[in-house]
């Protein structure tokens, strides 16, 4: 991805998602990944959450809406489609979704302890 197509989306407050991990209620979890028919669109959740999903299948979300004269939507030019990248009793895995705002291309793993250096434990 371009520099300033990363910093945009990042000044508007976009966290990339693909391969978050996500649980639900039940306790099973998978990994957030893009349907072939969103690729290229941008949607809006029942939880006002935003999402773009690029062309090259790579999602990112930020709460909120949109206008729809944004910058960062024309980054999805097959517009606005109707999806949600996770159910209403999934939850992000903390540890992955907070990395993610440091480094988008952190690996996700959904524990701090595979992102620790050797012999260093979780706090």
């Amino acid at each position: 991805m371009e520099d300033q197509v990363l910093a945009m989306l990042k000044a508007a407050g976009f966290v990339r998602l693909k391969g978050v991990i996500v649980r639900d209620s039940c306790g099973h979890s998978r990994s957030i990944q893009a349907e072939l028919e969103h690729y290229g669109r941008w949607s809006i959740s029942c939880r006002n959450q935003l999402t773009l999903v690029l062309p090259d299948g790579d999602v990112w979300s930020r709460p909120g809406g949109a206008t729809g004269n944004e910058d960062f939507l024309s980054l999805c030019p097959n517009g606005k489609g109707n999806f949600d990248m996770h159910a209403s009793d999934e939850e992000f895995l903390l540890w992955d979704y907070f990395a993610r705002h440091t480094d988008p291309y952190a690996e996700c793993s959904g524990s701090p302890e595979s992102q620790m250096p050797p012999g260093q434990a979780a706090a």
